[in-house]
């Protein structure tokens, strides 16, 4: 039985693509078929739902994983897509699908939600400012930049992913910080930064700031297509501030890639009245 309404989708014959159907209502039971499933490409994963309405063309959104109990997603080798040990709070909804099963494959790949070395922020207010989305690194394509804490809560880790042309997900920089509670902001091509010294010049690309200590400290990021690679420039706050030593964050950086999803095979589960319901 599902403790939230849930949205359903339909494939279309002739497009081919999802189209919303109806919502499931809050304490509904249905049958989800865990042995079929789809991972639709720039969208997220559904579920498809056993004689639903007497149909068998109905998928449920992912949120309704939430209610299938850990111990079954487990055994059915399914605890790679555990959205909601990832994601704390519906702030990150925003997060759109594809980049929403990037992340959950790198948490996967990197056990964080089970080890919590690093992880997003629960504080609601924070949230929506903790992850950008823009043309980070290519023209045609989006990427995100997310940024994760520690457990001590002090530290924090800043991560670009971008999708390939062939949909894979990688990640094309990072960097980690040993104190403050940075915040992302979005800055365009072609806006004035600092960039080497203490003059102003127009961004070659979109890029963030990172935002340390209340608005103290302040650090652009963004990649530069001629240098073919991601920097990190101090931004003054005050003209005053150039003359003056600022107390720059401890960084290390790298970059990775992230293997692509693998589809898993699986069975069904019925979510009836009484079964515990999954909260990571």
């Amino acid at each position: 039985m599902v403790r939230s309404n849930i949205q359903l989708y339909v494939i279309n014959p002739k497009t081919l693509e999802f189209e919303k159907y109806k919502i499931l209502p809050l304490g509904s039971k249905v049958d989800v078929m865990l042995n079929n499933w789809v991972l639709a490409d720039g969208y997220g994963y559904y579920y498809r739902l056993s004689n639903y309405e007497g149909r068998d063309d109905i998928f449920a959104e992912e949120m309704i994983h939430k209610y299938i109990s850990n111990d079954v997603l487990e055994y059915f080798s399914f605890n790679n897509l555990n959205y909601y040990e990832v994601f704390p709070t519906d702030d990150y909804n925003d997060i759109p699908y594809k980049f929403q099963s990037c992340i959950v494959d790198f948490f996967y790949q990197e056990q964080l939600h089970k080890n919590k070395r690093w992880r997003f922020s629960s504080i609601s207010d924070r949230a929506k400012s903790t992850f950008a989305i823009d043309n980070f690194t290519s023209k045609k394509e989006k990427g995100i930049a997310i940024i994760l804490e520690g457990e001590d809560t002090r530290s924090h880790a800043l991560y670009f992913f971008h999708r390939d042309n062939n949909q894979r997900c990688n990640t094309v920089y990072t960097a980690t910080y040993g104190g403050g509670s940075p915040i992302i902001k979005v800055f365009k091509k072609n806006d004035l930064i600092y960039q080497n010294g203490n003059t102003l010049k127009p961004a070659p690309n979109n890029g963030i700031i990172l935002e340390f200590y209340g608005g103290s400290y302040k650090s652009a990021i963004l990649y530069d297509p001629n240098l073919k690679s991601f920097m990190d420039y101090t931004q003054y706050i005050t003209p005053i501030d150039k003359n003056e030593d600022f107390e720059e964050p401890d960084v290390e950086k790298n970059t990775n890639n992230i293997p692509e999803t693998q589809e898993l095979e699986t069975d069904s589960i019925y979510l009836e009245q009484g079964e515990q319901d999954y909260t990571p």
